[in-house]
């Protein structure tokens, strides 16, 4: 389903897509309207709050957000549009547009990176000898036991050939060039252009990928 990312055998609305629906009954001439407020922000984190509210003001559903700035590398400049959006995702669910997850695809991406206390790791710099990359590259298994994975590892690809495959069940050259080569702000032809929430939540599981493996990646292999 379009909106929406599988995390876990879960589906995960994301909040473009809440609001999608919100907005497909409650319109905003008729008078509903999302409100949000930020109530704490500094150098360290951002807290947020939503309301949602009828034509008369009254406020039928309400929820709350924080984020860390060091959490990823996207709150690192966009902490408080990220903050306000899970705020929003999480008013939306509570006025009963989660869907069977009351957590957006969002939060759970965020909440992936909070239970680390790895830093994110900058990108480092890859070998392009082939003889390294022979040596370097082992195939990863095709199953891992999801119990105990790393959240990173439940995360699914949404796009090319490896659509729907979990980043755990990626051969080690794959997952090494969506570390090292994909960008989820520019387009194929290397053209800059707005992330989607699925392209968000991918890139910040193959950051946090990064600081727990380091793998090496050839401009040859592309696997889309």
């Amino acid at each position: 389903m379009d909106g929406t990312v599988n995390i876990h055998g879960k589906e995960y609305k994301t909040v473009a897509l809440r609001v999608t629906e919100f907005r497909e009954g409650h319109h905003i001439e008729d008078g509903w309207a999302v409100c949000t407020a930020i109530h704490h922000v500094d150098d360290q984190s951002v807290i947020c709050t939503a309301e949602i509210k009828d034509p008369d003001g009254r406020i039928v559903a309400a929820d709350v957000a924080e984020e860390k700035r060091n959490s990823s590398q996207i709150n690192a400049t966009s902490a408080v549009e990220n903050c306000a959006t899970s705020a929003i995702g999480r008013a939306l669910a509570a006025a009963g547009f989660g869907g069977t997850e009351y957590a957006s695809a969002n939060e759970v991406s965020n909440a992936i990176h909070q239970q680390t206390t790895k830093p994110i790791v900058p990108s480092r710099v890859y070998v392009s000898d082939n003889q390294k990359i022979k040596k370097a590259v082992e195939s990863r298994p095709q199953q891992f036991d999801e119990q105990d994975a790393a959240p990173w590892k439940l995360v699914e690809v949404h796009f090319g050939k490896n659509d729907g495959v979990a980043l755990g069940n990626l051969s080690t050259q794959s997952l090494s060039w969506y570390q090292t080569k994909w960008k989820h702000d520019v387009d194929k032809d290397g053209n800059p252009r707005p992330p989607s929430e699925q392209d968000t939540i991918l890139r910040q599981a193959l950051d946090e990928s990064l600081g727990l493996s380091e793998q090496i990646a050839s401009d040859d292999e592309i696997p889309f």
